[in-house]
């Protein structure tokens, strides 16, 4: 196997403008993805430098949410769900146990079941029972 010869320069290069995504990298330095790694694990600047990368790479992806905010309230929604848990945002399940005192606080991240179906545009009410049928009593179901 030949040695190859890294040039710092080219190298931080190639990792800060493909965000630090392996493969991009690997291509650019026309390196294979296993000897990319290699030297992100035994190399400190390089493993700084996919840090780095991805570092400023998120805060870019979060710019460009946040100019989005303005312009969409689902946006505005998916950063509050994420970021302002403190403010009471975001989805929460409170579990209670008489054996271990506390509270344990559970995100769920959006899985897209709050949308309203586009088939049918008016969300579904519960019904009352109708009135040919009687409405089951506690001592039906044992509770009485």
């Amino acid at each position: 196997m030949a040695k190859i010869t890294i040039n710092k320069e080219e190298w931080l290069k190639a990792i800060a403008e493909c965000c630090g995504m392996v493969t991009l990298v690997a291509d650019r330095l026309k390196i294979s993805r296993i000897t990319l790694a290699k030297y992100r694990d035994s190399t400190p600047w390089v493993d700084k430098a996919f840090k780095d990368a991805a570092f400023r790479c998120t805060d870019l992806a979060e710019k460009c949410l946040l100019d989005e905010i303005p312009k969409n309230w689902k946006a505005a929604a998916w950063y509050l769900e994420r970021k302002a848990k403190e403010r009471g945002y975001g989805k929460e399940l409170k579990i209670e146990s008489d054996e271990k005192p506390g509270v344990m606080h559970l995100y769920f991240p959006d899985d897209g079941r709050d949308k309203p179906d586009p088939s049918n545009p008016e969300p579904t009410q519960p019904t009352e029972p109708a009135a040919t049928e009687p409405a089951a009593t506690d001592e039906q179901h044992g509770q009485g």
